[in-house]
């Protein structure tokens, strides 16, 4: 009997990447040998040549031509035992050192749970949208100094769905009506910093009643992928809210009390490296980054 080549999850990760980059000039490559996707390797030294040549990349995405663009790892439960880690750890400076974007996802990356698209596609097109934005910079269309923020793409030409990579849309109108119902004036509030791993930590919170709040948590880990993760968290924030104030039974294991939220605060702020935060609507006596 022949092995399958690749797991569920690969296999799961395979189907939906041909899918986002079907309508791209592009290819996708499943575990090539990373020896044979680094062209110049006398940088390398024999511990990392030796790896190359024996471990390989789950997915490298081409142009057609072959010539790599950047790499997709699906991390399972396995990566978090120490010798995986360090294979990770040497797979991302061997990227970094060559140039090389890479995007490790998990099993969420893969559900269409964001305006019915999932969070690879949401980094694949990204990808593929910054490079237009790099090629209009340098034949001076736009200024060099011009920020690629995808929530500010109205159009991707091959639908009729506004603003498709902004995952958030039409969500703050949503919660800022809930707010008001409850007397408040601002909508959405969060405080996002990095932990000592560098995986980013957001907690976001709305107010419920007088003195109660409804409060998520969610968090990411940093990226070698242009799309800026402080700035995507907030989106991914309202999305989970407004998950929670349709459904009541959930309302009422989130709600957190003003001193309790105080606390939650305090402990991100010392736990924390700060990043973005939007503070208006703060609890009495919180004093801001």
């Amino acid at each position: 009997m022949l092995r399958q080549l690749l797991n569920s999850s690969e296999r799961a990760t395979f189907h939906v990447l041909c899918g986002t980059i079907a309508e791209e000039e592009a290819r996708v490559f499943a575990k090539p040998r990373i020896a044979d996707v680094l062209q110049d390797q006398s940088c390398l030294t024999a511990s990392e040549l030796s790896f190359a040549l024996k471990a390989h990349f789950d997915f490298v995405v081409t142009d057609n031509e072959t010539r790599p663009l950047f790499v997709v790892e699906f991390d399972g439960p396995s990566h978090s035992n120490p010798k995986q880690m360090r294979r990770d750890r040497i797979k991302d400076a061997l990227c970094a050192r060559f140039n090389l974007a890479l995007l490790r996802i998990n099993h969420r990356y893969l559900a269409p749970n964001f305006r019915e698209t999932t969070l690879l596609y949401y980094f694949v097109q990204c990808w593929f949208l910054s490079k237009i934005v790099e090629e209009a910079q340098a034949n001076g269309a736009l200024p060099e100094d011009e920020l690629f923020d995808p929530a500010w793409i109205a159009s991707d030409g091959r639908s009729d769905k506004p603003f498709p990579l902004f995952l958030a849309y039409g969500l703050e109108e949503k919660l800022a009506l809930f707010n008001s119902e409850r007397g408040a004036s601002s909508s959405l509030c969060y405080w996002i910093g990095t932990d000592p791993r560098e995986r980013y930590r957001c907690i976001a919170w709305i107010r419920s009643s007088a003195d109660e709040f409804l409060v998520i948590e969610t968090g990411m880990r940093s990226q070698q992928f242009p799309v800026d993760v402080a700035s995507l968290l907030p989106e991914l924030a309202a999305i989970e809210m407004c998950k929670l104030i349709d459904v009541p039974n959930l309302r009422k294991q989130q709600r957190l009390s003003r001193s309790e939220l105080e606390l939650k605060l305090r402990q991100y702020r010392s736990g924390f490296n700060f990043c973005a935060c939007r503070m208006h609507g703060l609890p009495s006596g919180y004093v801001s980054p």
